[in-house]
């Protein structure tokens, strides 16, 4: 309860105690974590090709070895289209083969690893 104001009144004020009901009926979206947003595809792209430079220089025998990314369905399409070029300059700067497969459930998860193989 507040003062009484100029006019005479009483002002009250109420505090919720209970969650709201969308608390209570939902959960955070697990790709954006409840912010209402998603990392773009070419924000995604950048990020695993930082990945994927710390992986190839961290390799004890970055000789001989290809990279191989797992990604979502979805940015699998971006690196086929718009980001093509740019995987294509990553491919000639670390003279390694880039193989993105389409079989990551996350839309911004992903997964890289580097495998065995002749050199380029």
């Amino acid at each position: 309860m507040l003062e009484i104001s100029e006019l005479g009144l009483v002002e009250m004020t109420r505090k919720r105690v209970r969650q709201d009901l969308r608390a209570l009926l939902s959960a955070p979206c697990p790709t954006c974590k409840g912010s209402g947003v998603t990392k773009s595809d070419a924000t995604l792209a950048t990020e695993i090709f930082r990945v994927v430079r710390a992986k190839v220089r961290s390799a004890e025998d970055a000789n001989g070895r290809d990279v191989v990314v797992r990604v979502h369905p979805d940015l699998a399409r971006y690196f086929e289209g718009d980001g093509q070029e740019a995987l294509e300059r990553l491919t000639r700067a670390l003279e390694r083969k880039i193989t993105i497969q389409p079989n990551h459930a996350d839309r911004e998860g992903y997964e890289v690893k580097l495998r065995g193989g002749a050199p380029q």
